[in-house]
C-alpha cells in the first residue's frame, strides 16, 4: 500500500478500515457505505461544535442570541452556497476550528472585524452529501442526464462544490430541493477536500485506478471534520436548537432559547415565523448537460420559474 499511498499524496490510510474494501479495476463500485440516522432517507443526524467568524457589530448575546440567525429580508435576499436568493435561506459553519479559519482566509475576513462564534447543536435530518450514494441521488434531482458527469465521484463532488463565491445555479438548487424535501441543513465537502485530494482527482477520469483511490479517499474526508462544511436552512430552527456557545475561546453560554418552542420564539423576533415569505419555488426542469469536444460536462442553463 506505500505506493498507493504515496499517490495520494497523504496518509490517508492511517487507521482506516480496509477490510471491506474490495477493488474491481474493471467497473466503478457501487456505493453501499451510507446507513441513515436522520429521520429522512439521505439524512444523517448531526450533532456536535460548529463555528464560523461572526462580524463583531452583529454579535449578539444573551437574551439577544436570537438576532444572530434571523431570517430577515435581507438574508432572504442574499446569494449564498446552497441558498439562493429569494429561495431559501442558508446559515454556515465549518465542522471544526480549523476549518472555519480556512474558510475565513478563503473570504478574506478582517479578524479586527470579526469574532470566532462556537455553536453547540443537534439537527435531526442533515442531507449527508459527504456520501457517495446520496450525491448520486441530488445529481438525479438536479441535472436531466447526470451520466454525462462519468462515474467517477470526484468527477460528480466538483459539481457540488461552488465554482464562485456566493453559489451558482447547481448549488442553489440542491438547496431548493432540499427544503422542499423537509430537510433541516446539508453536509458537504469544501473546496478544501478538493484541494487537499488534488493528487486523486486529478488523474485521468477514465484511468480504472482512480476507483480505487475513491474507495480510500472519501472515507478519509468523512473522517475529517476540517473539510467538511454545514449550512441549517432556518434561522429559527438553528435558534432552538443550540444548546451553548462561546466566543473567541471563552466561557461556554447557554442559550436561553434551546428548546423553546416556536411560538415562544416568535414573540421576540423581529420577523417572526407568520412573516416569513412562501416563495414556492419550485424546480420546473433540471439542468441539461452536453459535452465539450473535450468530453467535459459544460451547462446548459435553463429557465426557472
Amino acid at each position: 500500500m506505500k505506493w498507493l499511498r504515496r499517490l495520494l499524496g497523504m496518509d490517508i490510510l492511517d487507521g482506516l478500515d480496509l477490510s471491506n474494501i474490495s477493488f474491481d479495476l474493471d467497473a466503478p463500485p457501487i456505493a453501499t457505505s451510507f446507513r441513515q440516522t436522520g429521520t429522512l432517507p439521505h439524512s444523517s443526524s448531526f450533532s456536535g461544535i460548529v463555528s464560523r467568524f461572526h462580524k463583531k457589530k452583529w454579535l449578539f448575546k444573551g437574551d439577544e442570541f436570537f438576532r444572530n440567525w434571523e431570517d430577515s429580508p435581507r438574508k432572504w435576499a442574499a446569494r449564498e452556497r446552497y441558498a439562493g436568493s429569494g429561495k431559501n435561506c442558508g446559515h454556515f459553519f465549518g465542522c471544526s476550528v480549523k476549518g472555519s479559519q480556512a474558510e475565513g482566509a478563503a473570504y478574506h475576513m478582517d479578524p479586527a472585524e470579526h469574532s470566532l462564534l462556537e455553536v453547540e447543536l443537534r439537527l435531526d435530518s442533515a442531507l449527508d452529501l459527504t456520501y457517495e450514494e446520496n450525491i448520486d441521488w441530488v445529481l438525479g434531482r438536479v441535472f436531466e442526464n447526470p451520466e454525462i458527469l462519468g462515474t467517477a465521484y470526484f468527477s460528480k463532488l466538483i459539481e457540488l462544490i461552488h465554482h464562485q463565491q456566493g453559489g451558482d445555479q447547481v448549488n442553489e438548487m440542491i438547496g431548493v430541493t432540499a427544503t422542499n424535501e423537509g430537510f433541516d441543513s446539508l453536509l458537504f465537502f469544501g473546496a478544501r477536500a478538493l484541494r487537499s485530494y488534488d493528487s486523486s482527482w486529478t488523474m485521468n477520469p477514465e484511468d480504472p485506478l482512480i476507483y480505487m483511490t475513491e474507495q480510500l479517499a472519501f472515507p478519509g474526508m468523512r473522517a475529517n471534520r476540517d473539510l467538511q462544511n454545514l449550512v441549517v436552512f432556518s434561522g429559527s430552527d438553528l435558534t432552538r436548537r443550540i444548546s451553548r456557545y462561546r466566543i473567541d475561546g471563552g466561557d461556554w453560554r447557554p442559550n436561553p432559547y434551546h428548546g423553546v418552542t416556536q411560538e415562544e420564539l416568535d414573540r421576540v423576533l423581529e420577523h417572526p415565523s407568520s412573516s416569513q415569505p412562501n416563495p414556492g419555488w419550485m424546480i420546473s426542469q433540471k439542468i441539461t448537460l452536453a459535452p465539450t469536444d473535450r468530453g467535459e460536462p459544460i451547462h446548459f442553463t435553463n429557465d426557472e420559474s
